[in-house]
């Protein structure tokens, strides 16, 4: 309820201009100590009195540290081992995320990191003796088959392959056109010149056929050998006749080919030479890898950066998931517990240090708040601690006011000289502020 305090000097004036009104003297008035009368209803809460000199305000009482706490990360709860009421030190975990996939993406992140930092250190070490000696190995041996097939083969080697070429060009040629006009006659006279002797060594062996060494004699062992010598005589001519056949001028084209084939490799040949200038352009580079540029090392040391600011991100996530209590203080509001899933910015528990207290007026308006400075003087009493009068002082008027029923009001914070056990969050409390 608004009080005015109205002074002794005041209330005598009043007392005698009614007796003068009336007509009828009055005795002065004994002075009255300083007293509490209630305003009229039509006064508003907040506004000065009379004398301007007092202002009444309703407000109520707060901690004067305080914090509405949430996690910054969305997950599961797996724990909040806290309870309602409970005074917890500063840094005690309030509540816990499962963090089972952000540890494997934490563990991730340090393994890319760890690689990156051993290329350059490996860099920073440079090539070994060893290292440099086979890379420029490697270059030389490079260098030799490219000039090889750039400048071609030997003279010689030319030269005997394309006689080779030609001699089986040449049997080809003879195995395809066959035995000859005079070879196929020659093989006719031999074979009628053993008909010829097979028919002299018959006659004389069939003079002496009858003799009982027969078989002893001369002339049987002449007919034996000249039925031989036709035979072989009919088989050549006729051997001869047959040529040339499929498989003779196969083996012949074979040899062809082949031969054909070594000259063609002795020739210089593009894509071989390509292929040469190629692997002498990969031997020399990676000997320059064995030798970085300023440019190796900057890419290096951007990629052993970029590991870093992920491994600090993953682990950033890992401790996101945990809610510490930023002071030590006593657990005013707990709404989460294991299993439930908490939201980014969505308050779980309201966190206070119940230690001192300061009282926030809530009605104040515009005009009353003009007349009011940091430091001045007030008093607080409460509602549901009677008797208990706090002096203190005005601490803090807050700059930004709110509308409340039309009217826009501030905030004005007392500290008191002394605290009181007894206190709680948002007990309501009456306000003077200024002299009494």
């Amino acid at each position: 309820m608004t009080r005015i305090h109205v002074s002794g000097v005041s209330l005598l004036l009043l007392v005698v201009l009614i007796g003068g009104c009336t007509g009828r003297p009055k005795p002065p008035a004994e002075p009255t100590p300083t007293a509490n009368v209630e305003a009229p209803a039509k006064t508003k809460v907040g506004a000065p009195t009379g004398d301007g000199r007092q202002i009444i305000a309703e407000g109520r009482a707060v901690p004067v540290r305080s914090a509405a706490l949430s996690l910054p990360s969305a997950g599961v709860v797996v724990s909040a081992p806290v309870t309602l009421g409970q005074q917890v030190a500063v840094g005690q975990v309030l509540a816990q995320l499962d963090t089972r996939q952000l540890a494997l993406q934490l563990t991730q992140a340090e393994a890319n990191l760890a690689t990156a930092q051993a290329k350059l250190n490996q860099l920073s070490q440079g090539p070994t003796a060893q290292d440099v000696a086979a890379a420029q190995q490697n270059i030389a041996s490079a260098q030799a088959a490219y000039d090889k097939v750039r400048a071609g083969p030997a003279v010689s080697d030319v030269a005997a392959a394309r006689a080779a070429l030609t001699a089986t060009q040449q049997n080809y040629a003879s195995v395809r056109a066959g035995p000859t006009a005079e070879q196929l006659s020659s093989l006719a006279a031999q074979l009628s010149n053993a008909r010829a002797a097979l028919g002299q060594a018959q006659a004389a062996y069939d003079k002496i056929k009858g003799a009982p060494d027969v078989g002893a004699r001369p002339e049987s062992l002449q007919l034996q050998q000249a039925t031989n010598n036709l035979n072989v005589a009919a088989a050549a001519y006729k051997d001869a006749q047959a040529h040339p056949t499929e498989a003779e001028l196969a083996a012949a084209s074979s040899q062809v080919q082949a031969a054909q084939a070594s000259l063609d490799r002795l020739a210089p040949d593009a894509a071989e030479i390509q292929a040469k200038l190629t692997a002498l352009e990969n031997a020399k580079a990676a000997l320059a890898k064995l030798q970085p540029s300023a440019g190796d090392r900057a890419v290096l040391e951007a990629g052993v950066k970029s590991a870093q600011v992920a491994r600090d991100l993953a682990a950033e996530q890992v401790s996101a998931a945990r809610l510490l209590a930023p002071f030590a203080g006593t657990v005013m509001t707990l709404d989460i517990q294991a299993g439930e899933y908490a939201t980014p910015g969505m308050p779980i528990l309201r966190l206070a240090d119940t230690s001192a207290w300061e009282i926030e007026t809530t009605d104040l308006t515009e005009l009353s708040v003009a007349q009011i400075k940091e430091g001045m003087l007030a008093s607080v009493t409460l509602d549901a601690i009677p008797g208990l009068e706090l002096s203190g002082h005005v601490s803090q008027i807050k700059p930004y006011g709110n509308t409340r029923q039309g009217d826009i009001v501030y905030t004005v914070v007392i500290a008191p000289d002394q605290q009181d056990a007894r206190l709680r969050w948002n007990m309501t409390a009456k306000v003077s502020i200024g002299s009494r």
